[in-house]
């Protein structure tokens, strides 16, 4: 009688994937609220408000700041949706050769 083989690599790859899915929506979440959590678009150059010493006009001069915007978070949600999905292609049990 021939010994039953058995492999627990398509398990793996699901969990595997579901780990990653996780990892990319808590990651892309804390990211996009620990840098601003801005809900408009992803911001490369930020308006800063001076006044003018002398005359008192305010004039805005733009920073170079990366604020990740809603279109940030939404890759994420999607990046993870994606890996969660692609965790479905793989059997939970692999078929058995011996049946």
């Amino acid at each position: 009688m021939a010994a039953r083989i058995t492999s627990s690599r398509p398990t793996r790859m699901r969990t595997a994937f579901r780990l990653l899915a996780a990892a990319a929506l808590l990651g892309g979440f804390s990211c996009w609220f620990l840098l601003g959590a801005h809900r408009g678009w992803t911001k490369n150059q930020v308006p800063v408000q001076h006044i003018d010493e002398i005359t008192s006009i305010h004039y805005v001069t733009y920073e170079q700041r990366f604020v990740p915007g809603i279109d940030f978070l939404l890759a994420s949600i999607g990046l993870a949706g994606g890996l969660s999905a692609a965790s479905f292609f793989f059997n939970r049990n692999p078929p058995n050769p011996l049946s």
